[in-house]
């Protein structure tokens, strides 16, 4: 988790001032350098300078960040109200009650109320995959009724609520929060598989030279082979991460181009209720459906928006030792 303190920094970094610029300049940026030492290889400190060199790359990556999020289109209600008048609504959750299962059953927004029980509605960022089928349906063509006609259909599954909060400007800053704090992971995780990598096949480098120094003479040029191959494979690992200047130069080269790490893409569907894909949004009961897709480096792509749930549709929570006692009554 974060330090309080350092969550409070970043909240006051990615505040929504007017014009919307990120407030960086004239913030001391060390707090959070400290931070992305901390989360990507905290040896880098041992490194003179290492901060000045973090400083330009950290401002970078939380100004791509800032602009990203500020980009993604205003919220939406997630009530019964707007399952029947928001068809992005209807898109997402198969029924009304599926969209209250959804936020019920997110412990960070049971959390949230817990915490303030004056709180009327959590806002978050709602996550999902998009599911893309191709079936054969019914459609009406030419005031006809036409069978087995081949239809694309769009649906949303594996439904996650996170970085809640009591405003959209409160979900918009945790969720740069944590796009940020995924950039330092992902670069926390590269840099372990590289160094699994290199002594996985520095092993068997070794092993190899073992053979090649009891081999025959006609075993030797076939182990030689395999002992070049080796040799450049290590030579070709992604990252060359032999001493801290390397690794501190990867950590800043991700930050200093985060639009690699973190993008969204926006894109119009003309769907009906059913989830049915057309090309014209006039025709019958489609309805214009703009999807946010955000991609973090080492996370799958994932159909994202702001929402907003209100306290009163939350459902009691289940009590699992009373439905667990049902099936062991006599």
């Amino acid at each position: 988790m974060l330090i309080p303190h350092l969550q409070n920094l970043l909240h006051r970094i990615f505040e929504r001032p007017k014009g919307g610029q990120c407030i960086i300049e004239g913030i001391d940026l060390d707090q959070v350098v400290h931070l992305v030492a901390e989360e990507s290889y905290p040896r880098i400190r041992a490194l003179p300078a290492w901060k000045r060199r973090l400083h330009e790359p950290t401002r970078t990556a939380l100004r791509h960040i800032h602009h990203l999020v500020e980009a993604l289109p205003a919220g939406i209600r997630c009530d019964p109200a707007a399952f029947t008048g928001d068809p992005r609504v209807r898109a997402f959750f198969a029924s009304p009650r599926h969209m209250r299962e959804v936020f019920s059953n997110s412990q960070e927004v049971r959390a949230f109320f817990d915490a303030d029980p004056t709180a009327d509605c959590v806002w978050a960022l709602l996550c999902m995959r998009k599911d893309e089928q191709t079936r054969l349906g019914m459609a009406l063509e030419g005031g006809e009724v036409r069978r087995e006609v081949l239809q694309r259909t769009v649906g949303f599954v594996h439904h996650q609520v996170m970085s809640p909060g009591g405003s959209e400007d409160d979900a918009r800053r945790a969720l740069k929060c944590c796009i940020f704090r995924s950039l330092l992971a992902y670069a926390r995780k590269e840099m372990e598989r590289a160094h699994r990598g290199r002594a996985e096949l520095d092993a068997r480098r070794q092993g190899l030279r073992h053979r090649l120094a009891q081999a025959t003479p006609m075993e030797r040029p076939e182990l030689e082979g395999q002992l070049g191959a080796l040799e450049r494979s290590i030579r070709d690992l992604p990252a060359h991460l032999d001493d801290l200047d390397d690794h501190l130069d990867y950590v800043a080269d991700i930050l200093s181009h985060p639009e690699t790490y973190a993008s969204a893409r926006e894109q119009t569907l003309c769907m009906d209720g059913l989830g049915v894909v057309s090309g014209d949004c006039s025709r019958g009961s489609a309805h214009a459906v703009t999807l946010s897709e955000i991609h973090v480096a080492g996370h799958r792509p994932r159909i994202s928006v702001l929402a907003a749930f209100p306290r009163d549709q939350l459902l009691p929570e289940t009590d699992y030792l009373e439905r667990a006692s049902l099936f062991l009554a006599v």
